[in-house]
């Protein structure tokens, strides 16, 4: 079974126009996360998701600092998920 990670976030309420553009540029310089299969952006404008593979220690380092980065525009909840093809024979074994 293949374990990834999905990471919701949503933007903090009351973040000023400034602020907005310091995240846009820091989120521009920075690039993007690693490990990223795909990051999708809410068009609520309220925030987004990113979908990763599992990463090992060092990666998880590296991911660690963009998260404190942003951590001041950005809430953040972090799932471990994985298909549902790999999971349907699990539940189908607990609960078929």
């Amino acid at each position: 079974m293949k374990r990834l990670l999905m990471i919701s976030y949503t933007y903090h309420d009351g973040l000023s126009a400034q602020d907005r553009q310091q995240m846009v540029r820091r989120f521009a310089a920075d690039g993007g996360t690693p490990g990223a299969i795909a990051h999708y952006e809410r068009l609520d404008g309220r925030g987004g998701f990113v979908i990763q593979e599992e990463l090992d220690d060092e990666d998880l380092q590296r991911d660690f600092e963009p998260t404190l980065a942003f951590a001041p525009f950005l809430r953040f909840e972090m799932y471990a998920i994985t298909t549902m093809e790999d999971a349907f024979p699990v539940i189908q074994r607990v609960d078929g």
